[in-house]
């Protein structure tokens, strides 16, 4: 670790900010995967966690459709155990596709990166933090919401009985949070002349 790069707030600044896009842009995509799931069978039973945020309960179905259909082709802690079987869920429904969860396994990376080496990442010139994937985490958080409103909420309400919902209609919240923050981010490293982040 050079002194000069301690000293150098804009490089830290960069990377800092460019690890922070990273971690919301993985944390949104893992959300989008696996609420979804866990929400459509549910059949709408929820509860508050600790935080009093309402969650959807992880019911009998839920489990035998996902968690233990995938238990052989799936390893790990709890946590990515389910992760990994909501991904493997999408890529079969046909929601991804077998390059989708490679990229997938890309971000999932940035942010295991991030997460254990974030001190030696934010002084270094040229970081290892890829800064494409932002844009394609984007690009997968749409394609999934996309299929969720598309496929199951759309055809679920009366209201759209006999209207043609195109996707070019359909806005999603959560692609939106992410690309207002981008854009946050692409307007930083432009006052820093930094050309590492590109849309």
């Amino acid at each position: 670790m050079k002194i000069d790069n301690i000293l150098n707030e804009n490089l830290v600044r960069r990377n800092l900010i460019l690890a922070s896009l990273l971690l919301s842009s993985f944390e949104t995509l893992k959300s989008v995967i696996e609420d979804r799931i866990i929400g459509f069978f549910s059949f709408g039973e929820s509860y508050f966690d600790k935080d009093r945020i309402i969650r959807f309960k992880k019911t009998d179905h839920f489990k035998a459709e996902v968690l233990e259909k995938y238990a052989s082709e799936v390893k790990g802690n709890e946590d990515f155990r389910l992760f990994s079987s909501c991904c493997l869920w999408l890529r079969e429904t046909d929601v991804i596709s077998d390059i989708d969860l490679e990229t997938i396994s890309s971000i999932r990376g940035q942010r295991n990166l991030i997460a254990h080496e974030l001190v030696r990442i934010l002084f270094e010139d040229h970081t290892e933090l890829n800064a494409r994937l932002i844009r394609v985490a984007i690009s997968l958080v749409e394609k999934i919401e996309l299929w969720w409103v598309l496929n199951v909420e759309v055809p679920a309400d009366e209201q759209y009985d006999g209207v043609e919902v195109k996707a070019e209609d359909v806005e999603t919240g959560m692609k939106n949070l992410l690309e207002y923050l981008a854009t946050i981010v692409q307007l930083e490293m432009e006052v820093q002349e930094d050309s590492t982040f590109v849309s």
